[in-house]
């Protein structure tokens, strides 16, 4: 991002004002709201908008102002650009959506506005060799989970680690999440990772007390063993070794 100029919306405002060309382009294509976006200013891209500024410019390399806005990591800026009703569909050279950027960078807010906003978007597509359902609870967003779960994330997926969401959530102590998750008709409390290891297993394992009232409440297993043998009562003995 840009370290943009004193007074930057006022003297964007008063240039605008005068008039200028907002879809002038400079050596690499890129308009002024690509460069505000750059600047991660959303009130600069709400007056250029106004004045009539092309909100789907590209620049040389096919890039639009969102596409440009995400991968900056201007997160104000891309925000700005949803609300004003950019188009989501759209891929830069390497393939990336504004969809595959704000789960990457875990931008909760503009993940969600787009599931909520948009027909079409893949929620179980690899971003960085991950579902974004993974992403959502490793991004401790309770709000992606649920908005994921409505477009049929899928329940069955792993993390690097061979976890799946549940098994995941459970050992992180994202209490929120693992309630998102048991209030789900598909969802098994006592699914298992690749060594055989529940959710209560790995609460057990970590010490997370809430976690294991909250699911041994859904009706979890207290004599399931994994792998080893091993109950949730012997994982608290065992810890997370």
């Amino acid at each position: 991002m840009y370290s943009c100029s004193k007074n930057l919306v006022q003297t964007t405002k008063v240039l605008l004002d005068s008039k200028c060309n907002t879809e002038i382009t400079d050596f690499e294509g890129k308009t002024a709201i690509i460069h505000a976006c750059l600047g991660n200013s959303a009130e600069c891209i709400n007056l250029l908008i106004k004045a009539g500024a092309n909100k789907e410019s590209a620049d040389k390399f096919g890039r639009t102002p969102l596409l440009i806005a995400m991968a900056s990591q201007s997160f104000d800026a891309s925000y700005a650009l949803a609300l004003n009703k950019c188009e989501f569909h759209v891929r830069d050279v390497q393939g990336g959506t504004p969809f595959f950027y704000a789960v990457y960078y875990k931008d909760t807010r503009l993940a969600c506005y787009i599931m909520n906003n948009t027909f079409g978007i893949d929620v179980n597509m690899l971003v960085d060799g991950k579902v974004p359902l993974i992403h959502a609870i490793e991004g401790h967003s309770p709000e992606m989970v649920q908005s994921l779960l409505k477009l049929n994330a899928r329940l069955d997926v792993r993390d690097s680690h061979g976890l799946p969401p549940l098994c995941l959530a459970a050992s992180n102590n994202e209490i929120d999440i693992v309630k998102v998750f048991l209030n789900q008709e598909n969802c098994d409390v006592d699914v298992k990772d690749l060594r055989g290891s529940t959710a209560l297993m790995h609460a057990s394992a970590c010490g997370h007390i809430e976690m294991i009232k909250l699911l041994v409440d859904f009706g979890a297993k207290l004599e399931e063993t994994n792998m080893a043998l091993y109950t949730p009562l012997f994982r608290c003995f065992t810890g997370t070794s």
